[in-house]
């Protein structure tokens, strides 16, 4: 019988494989250092940033993008050895086959077996590979908003940076926050399309299914999606609302505009330093904390113009006399009532309990006698 360990060693595809799996063993994928955190900030605070949140931002989004490249390197790196140990099966199976008229059909059925291991472990590979193309695909998506967000960090950067200074400052706030709003107003929209496409399926599969089981499953479902539904059209509102109040700042005064100005900026700051999941809803952000400044104003002007009605001048010293003698009659009516309603004297609360004691005693009297008469 031929000895098929040294037919299958000096197999010309075997010294191939050998040979391939010494320059795999050699390659070096050592992956690339990643920079730290502080290393980056460093960088990043000088150059391109004024406000250092962003700046940390900025960085915490290129840490994670290096996380994700390497993830991806290690994943390929995976991919590479699985395409190698594909190879090694997928010749063990060539090879058994060119045996079949060579050796004895006993040596070649036990070959056979091994042959169908091979095979079978060949379709694991192809799923792992799958699998792992699948995760690099994930990370590239991921690598994108990271990508953008970084991006973002620089333009509010340069936004806060702009509202410094004061040659159009009212138009550019306003512009900057229409752009914003826009963003906004685009992204909620998907929101609820995507909400009502889902409600619309729920709401069909609800009156298809007959079992009860999962008509209740669907029931939370919809009232969820129904309830979403409902606060994204809210938003829309609000966004639309902002908006009118947003242009209403050109045709303010220059002291009134700048101080809404300063203030929204604050809170731009104040909200992504205190919320580190800011970045991912930023135009939202935005939007929200200028309008929160907007009408934080307003309540105050309508406020003061409240106060400015009783006085003559803005700082209120001078009274307006004939409100004054008005205010006087209005409150005439209540001294009056007041004068009627003067505390007791205890000879009157005697008597007044007096009084209710007989009332009620007679009650009695009356009632037992009608029971009786019954």
């Amino acid at each position: 019988m031929p000895d098929i360990t040294n037919d299958f060693d000096n197999n010309p595809n075997t010294d191939k494989r050998k040979q391939r799996d010494e320059e795999v063993n050699n390659d070096n994928l050592q992956p690339e250092q990643t920079k730290s955190e502080p290393e980056l900030l460093e960088q990043t605070k000088s150059k391109e940033f004024s406000i250092p949140i962003f700046a940390k931002l900025y960085d915490r989004c290129n840490l994670k993008i290096d996380e994700l490249n390497l993830k991806n390197y290690k994943l390929n790196a995976k991919i590479e050895k699985l395409n190698i140990k594909k190879v090694r099966s997928a010749e063990f199976v060539s090879t058994v086959e060119s045996m079949r008229n060579v050796v004895p059909m006993p040596v070649y059925k036990a070959l056979s077996v091994l042959s169908a291991e091979r095979r079978q472990k060949i379709v694991n590979i192809n799923e792992k590979i799958h699998s792992h193309k699948l995760n690099i695909k994930s990370n590239e998506q991921k690598i994108l908003k990271q990508q953008s967000r970084a991006e973002n960090c620089k333009k509010i950067n340069k936004f806060l940076d702009n509202m410094k200074s004061p040659d159009g400052r009212k138009e550019n706030f306003v512009k900057g926050m229409q752009e914003y709003g826009t963003m906004a107003m685009r992204t909620t929209s998907e929101k609820f399309d995507t909400t009502q496409s889902k409600l619309d399926a729920a709401i069909k599969a609800y009156g298809q299914t007959h079992y009860m089981s999962e008509k209740l499953k669907l029931r939370k479902q919809i009232d969820k999606l129904t309830n979403k539904k409902e606060k994204l059209i809210n938003k829309l509102k609000a966004l639309n609302e902002w908006s009118d109040k947003f242009e209403s700042v050109k045709t303010m005064p220059d002291k009134e505009a700048d101080n809404i100005i300063s203030k929204s900026c604050q809170n731009i700051v104040d909200e992504f330093t205190n919320n580190p999941q800011a970045l991912k809803k930023q135009a939202d952000v935005i939007v929200s904390s200028a309008a929160k400044a907007v009408f934080e104003e307003n309540y105050l002007k309508n406020a003061e113009m409240s106060i400015e009605d009783d006085y003559d001048s803005i700082d209120g010293i001078i009274n307006n006399g004939n409100k004054q003698q008005e205010y006087e009659k209005l409150k005439e009516p209540e001294k009056k009532s007041e004068r009627r309603t003067a505390p007791l004297s205890r000879n009157q609360i005697k008597q007044n309990a007096n009084t209710i004691a007989h009332n009620e005693q007679q009650t009695n009297d009356k009632t037992k006698t009608q029971g009786q008469e019954l």
